[in-house]
């Protein structure tokens, strides 16, 4: 029931209230196409954008879910947008810049704009993560593996 003035007072009514204003959207992991890179310049990892311009109609933010297999990398890059990892599942290290640190379930990670940065397994069985980037759509991000570029 909602009283004048104070807004929703159950979780359907939150629901129903915002979804229709803001366009907000509900998916799941397991929605839309996976991408997967296995090469020696970019590594081993898949992914699976959730809202972006191109499959969400979103702005401003890319939201997926990516996974990188047992023994897998995910090659150091950089790219203009900022960038923020969270860790579901697994256990991997992560270079940012001159730093490399252990992630694990629940780890966070926020990447600069144009900071070099790279993950890898470490642990048994696949290393998923949230990734967030500062972009409309994948289209607008220019991925840049070149490793002397990478040394500046």
């Amino acid at each position: 029931m909602t009283t004048s003035g104070t807004g929703p007072s159950s979780r359907a009514d939150r629901s129903a209230l915002y979804v229709g204003p803001i366009n907000a959207r509900v998916r799941s992991t397991t929605d839309g196409d996976v991408e997967t890179w296995d090469d020696p310049e970019r590594g081993i990892i898949s992914f699976r954008t959730l809202f972006s311009r191109e499959v969400s109609g979103s702005a401003a933010l890319i939201t997926g879910v990516a996974e990188v297999p047992e023994r897998g990398r995910f090659a150091d890059h950089r790219h203009d947008q900022t960038e923020v990892y969270f860790v579901l599942e697994g256990r991997g290290l992560i270079r940012v810049g001159d730093v490399e640190a252990e992630v694990s379930r629940g780890s966070a990670v926020h990447v600069p704009g144009g900071e070099p940065h790279g993950i890898t397994n470490t642990g048994k069985g696949p290393l998923r993560l949230v990734y967030t980037l500062a972009a409309d759509a994948m289209a607008d991000v220019r991925y840049d593996f070149t490793p002397a570029k990478l040394e500046d």
